[in-house]
């Protein structure tokens, strides 16, 4: 144990004499080490000791009897009903000795009948001036207490080790427990006197099969185990055992005698979990059962990780092993197997970087790892620096590893940060009372310091009511022609800008920007994006370079476009995209040299490419159904534009169909989108409305067609509603069209809703639709965002900005319920409703998108 060595300090001072007596001075150095082996011997015993208490309570409160008393040489060897057993040393109580002898930890039962522990037979109390129970109600849990001695004070924890304190006047001998038995009990007399009293299995249970549970509690698919069964029963009673099994498992009941014998068990060759029913029948009519669960896989014993100061010493962890070893390159720690456990021996760790080392332990069930980890020299160290929560009170809980004495403080928000308390575990849990907050999102901070060493956490909490939230970009920053996208959650948007092609995070519940990543290259519009909903990694297309980004804003992986193949002159080589494969293996990207990218989502490797055999501008898709890839090719007035569909199969992009015939005008900043059954592909541009056959059969009527009269100029992005309607927007005239799919391509089909709003120059087109199939929208000539009631067909306003601020090139989107627009600063509107269930980008009943971003709604 740490700090033993202070015994020999006093022999060492006789060698500084200039004469001494050499066999003196060696006699008292091998007294001095008698002491030392004395006194680790008696804190082994007495933790030893407290243990078996714990034991002794927990069965106590299980109803687990006592099977067998042996004596032996130490003591006695107990044995209990369900398989397990204690050694106990053999003795009387002792007398009380003088201040400074060993102190007397034992258990006493309180008037709820529950039993807790007792110091120099006081009630050990915790930090809230609680008893410490022994065991809970099922016979765990509960709390130990560990000893140790440092000159001149013994020391006692109840958390492991974590923190230890005095024990003033430690006074009796607490070695030794007297065990006694009679026809119906075993007795356990304590140092203190006090007697536990638990009922032996011939008196407590007339009839009982006893085996040891955990010798076939883990048995592995298609393996087989084994155990000795006896059976208790009254004097002359004959007693039969059956067994009752779940499907594919065999059970055999091998006896030996009349009362013991071998259970074998032979598990499925595949499951998780199962239970065998025993029943113990005689030929009077008792009966008794037993149930056992079965686990394929034995549960680690060991902890996530065990977390030690920066000081040298040792830890015990408490687990019977076989063999133990740690990671290549720690030599700061050794792993030691002995009978109480495996000890962890470490340096001191004099640098101010956590190290830690992967230990290995082995059962006999089988090998389990954890991490050992010690913390640098003077640190406090926290999970994470910024918490987000909701508006309603409530608490929250802040982790915090430190080897140094600190405090902790409210440092900001006090008014609604209080009751600042901690809890002892290996690592102190601080809890904070968090009012509930009814205005707008407000920040505090919370300061842990031991007066050189500092850690800030700062809280920024929701409101609880909604609130308007508005952020400012950074100088510099702003977005133009893009959505903003989110996560699968709706608790956090990302912006790409223009200026500095930058990627922007911002949390929807506090409006807080949490992190901006910086691309660089030209960006004249915002750019194109979207999020991974299998990773949450945000892929930006940047001029020249696929990005893939994750949640915590590091970049993950880079893809650099073969600009040796581009065939166009247009100012950003990046077209559209990027979207996703439908089994989320790849990232699919288009550029304006009209090359298609299949890149690996985890690594940003190319998988495959796709050449068009034409020249132009920009492409759009849409994926759905086995990864099929439905691309119109806007084009210009270039040859082969049209729309065809790729697959994605077997690490390859393999043509399907081609129809350059149609999609004649489509837009450069419009997307298709598919239908709920994914027949058809919609696409809109150039004053025309398009439907297409996603059927890859080559049935005569699988072509496709246009309906012309929605507008002598561009028209935008569509969403197909909940109602089964197509909407989408037009610029000259400014309106909304619906398509009734039914309906087409008759040329009742569309119709033109009833808002109009004159010349609304570019922003007109970003709209979505919410779960009743209203039409929202931002508005650039009136500066507001609007609603279109479909079934009344009627506009209200939802948020009007002030025209000193408003710009034509703000960008829109909606998630959840709230809508989420801007230029150079981001506006967070809540809505009554939220957005219709589904998303865009790949496909999907719900599309809202430019240039197939991935948008998620609920």
């Amino acid at each position: 144990m740490k700090k033993l060595l202070f015994l020999i300090a006093p022999a060492l001072l006789l060698l500084a004499g200039c004469q001494y007596d050499d066999a003196n001075v060696w006699r008292e150095l091998e007294r001095q080490k008698g002491l030392i082996t004395e006194l680790t011997q008696r804190v082994e015993n007495l933790n030893s000791e407290v243990q078996n208490f714990k034991t002794l309570i927990g069965n106590l409160q299980k109803d687990v009897y006592v099977k067998k008393v042996q004596k032996n040489a130490d003591g006695y060897l107990i044995s209990f009903s369900d398989g397990s057993s204690i050694t106990v040393k053999d003795g009387a109580p002792g007398a009380p000795g003088a201040p400074g002898e060993t102190p007397v930890v034992g258990v006493k039962a309180d008037e709820d009948g529950i039993y807790y522990w007792t110091l120099n037979g006081e009630w050990i109390l915790d930090a809230s001036g609680n008893k410490m129970r022994v065991a809970g109600d099922d016979g765990t849990d509960g709390v130990t207490p560990v000893l140790k001695y440092e000159d001149p004070d013994w020391m006692v924890s109840y958390d492991n080790g974590e923190n230890w304190e005095a024990i003033p006047g430690a006074q009796g001998i607490g070695t030794g427990i007297t065990v006694t038995t009679d026809e119906e009990n075993a007795y356990f007399t304590l140092a203190d006197g006090t007697v536990i009293t638990i009922p032996l299995v011939a008196a407590a249970v007339k009839l009982q099969l006893v085996f040891d549970e955990t010798a076939i509690a883990v048995i592995a698919p298609g393996e087989t185990a084994s155990v000795d069964y006896e059976i208790v029963a009254p004097e002359g009673t004959k007693a039969v055992i059956e067994t009752f099994e779940q499907t594919g498992w065999v059970v055999e009941v091998t006896a030996k005698t009349e009362t013991t014998g071998t259970i074998t068990i032979t598990a499925p060759a595949a499951y998780e979990a199962g239970k065998v029913l025993f029943c113990l029948r005689t030929d009077d009519g008792q009966s008794f059962v037993k149930i056992v669960k079965i686990e394929a896989e034995a549960k680690n014993p060991l902890e996530a990780e065990y977390v030690l100061d920066a000081t040298a010493g040792d830890i015990l962890i408490p687990v019977a092993a076989t063999a133990a070893t740690l990671s290549d390159g720690a030599d700061w720690v050794t792993a030691t197997v002995g009978e109480d456990g495996v000890t962890l021996t470490v340096t001191e760790n004099d640098t101010y970087e956590e190290r830690s080392a992967t230990l290995t332990v082995t059962t006999d069930k089988g090998s389990y790892e954890t991490v050992v980890k010690q913390l640098q020299n003077n640190a406090i160290v926290l999970t994470g620096s910024y918490m987000e929560l909701p508006g309603e009170a409530g608490e929250v809980e802040i982790p915090v590893k430190a080897n140094v004495e600190y405090t902790a403080s409210v440092t900001e928000g006090s008014e609604w940060i209080t009751e600042l308390t901690t809890k002892a575990l290996v690592e102190k849990v601080w809890t904070a009372a968090i009012a509930a907050n009814e205005g707008a999102v407000r920040t505090g901070k919370i300061t842990f310091t031991d007066g050189t060493i500092s850690q800030v956490v700062e809280i920024a909490q929701a409101s609880a009511t909604p609130q308007v939230m508005t952020v400012d970009l950074p100088e510099g920053l702003d977005v133009r022609n893009t959505y903003p996208v989110f996560t699968k959650d709706g608790s956090k948007a990302y912006f790409v800008t223009r200026g500095t092609r930058s990627i922007i995070q911002i949390s929807m519940n506090t409006g807080k920007i949490l992190w901006t990543k910086e691309l660089g290259g030209k960006a004249d519009n915002g750019g194109c994006l979207m999020v991974n909903p299998f990773t949450d990694d945000v892929i930006c297309a940047n001029e020249t370079k696929v990005f893939a980004i994750t949640s915590a804003g590091e970049i993950k992986w880079e893809f650099a476009i073969d600009q040796s193949r581009t065939k166009s002159n247009c100012s950003s080589t990046i077209g559209c995209g990027p979207t996703i494969s439908n089994d989320g293996s790849v990232i699919l990207a288009a550029c304006q040299d009209y090359m298609l990218y299949a890149i690996n989502a985890e690594t940003g490797a190319k998988v495959a490419d796709y050449e068009f055999e034409t020249e132009g501008t920009l492409l759009q898709y849409a994926v759905y159904g086995d990864n099929y890839i439905a691309i119109q090719a806007q084009g210009g007035n270039q040859p082969k534009k049209g729309i065809r569909i790729l697959q994605f199969k077997d690490n390859a992009l393999t043509e399907v169909k081609v129809r350059p015939d149609i999609g004649i005008g489509l837009s450069d900043i419009t997307c298709p989108v598919v239908d709920k059954d994914q027949a058809f592909m919609y696409t809109f541009g150039g004053g025309n409305f398009n439907r297409f056959f996603l059927s890859v059969e080559g049935a005569a009527n699988d072509i496709g067609f246009n309906l012309l009269g929605t507008g002598a100029n561009n028209s935008w992005n569509g969403v197909i509603a909940p109602d089964g309607k197509i909407y989408f927007a037009t610029q000259k005239p400014c309106t909304i069209v619906q398509a009734d799919p039914a309906k087409v391509p008759a040329s009742d089909a569309l119709k033109t809703m009833s808002f109009s709003a004159g010349e609304n120059e570019l922003n007109f087109h970003p709209i979505a639709c919410d779960e009743n199939s209203n039409i929202y929208f931002y508005h650039n000539a009136a500066h507001a965002v609007k609603m279109l009631n479909t079934a009344e067909d009627k506009v209200e306003t939802v948020y009007t900005l002030d025209a000193s601020i408003a710009n034509y090139q703000t960008v829109f989107n909606y998630v959840g319920n709230k809508v989420v627009f801007g230029f150079t600063t981001i506006y967070i509107v809540p809505v009554e409703t939220k957005r219709a269930k589904g998303w865009s980008g790949a496909g999907g009943d719900i599309c809202a998108t430019r240039n197939a971003n991935l948008i998620w709604a609920d």
